[in-house]
């Protein structure tokens, strides 16, 4: 099997009163990448930002700071984030290819990835749309009507690998993300290039 070396990193934003408002990258994305990348040599790391008026930007910076500091050799440098209501977004994804740091972005948000992996969805939503378009999928393909979605549950992904078609998701990202052109990253609602970091752990021989 080929190894790489990989650098994932994600954010996560406190309020004024320190409180977690935001978290693009909550545990149950770590789980979710960290199950696809446990035969590679990798380093997966929360990055904290703190302070109000923190976005994306900030991810990058901490990333590019953070692998540079760094005592080990990455072959591939990742950065997972959500749009939500940051205004920064295009500033970091452009922000990302000068730094040679590839970006694995939603718009809206991460939720969008989980839910195509049920039904194709060209409409903007609000994270809160997605969550409960989410349950009823899962609701349904289970019949289980008390199922609720959990922010920080494994049960997550546990229940995408068993009833989810993670095929079907990157097909259904790839439509979207061919939907859109241009580089103003924010206008693409709904997008997700979720699906091109899922490949690449996947399939790490297509790097060859």
């Amino acid at each position: 099997m080929l190894k790489q070396k990989y650098f994932l990193t994600g954010i996560f934003i406190l309020s004024a009163e320190r409180q977690p408002i935001k978290l693009a990258w909550r545990k149950i994305v770590w789980l979710h990448f960290k199950a696809l990348i446990k035969d590679r040599y990798s380093d997966i790391r929360e990055v904290t930002i703190e302070g109000k008026g923190q976005g994306t930007v900030s991810l990058i910076k901490e990333t590019i700071a953070i692998r540079d500091k760094s005592n080990k050799e990455f072959d591939r440098v990742w950065a997972v984030f959500d749009k939500d209501d940051f205004n920064d977004f295009n500033d970091a994804i452009q922000l990302a290819k000068k730094n040679h740091i590839l970006c694995a972005w939603s718009n809206e948000s991460f939720e969008l990835w989980y839910y195509l992996h049920f039904q194709y969805l060209d409409t903007g939503i609000s994270r809160s749309q997605y969550i409960e378009k989410i349950e009823r999928e899962i609701q349904n393909r289970t019949n289980d009507s008390n199922y609720r979605y959990k922010k920080k549950s494994p049960e997550t992904f546990d229940i995408l690998q068993r009833i989810g078609d993670e095929s079907l998701a990157i097909k259904h990202a790839q439509r979207l993300r061919e939907s859109f052109s241009g580089t103003d990253y924010a206008a693409h609602k709904p997008c997700t290039t979720v699906y091109e970091l899922v490949e690449e752990l996947t399939h790490p021989e297509k790097l060859l």
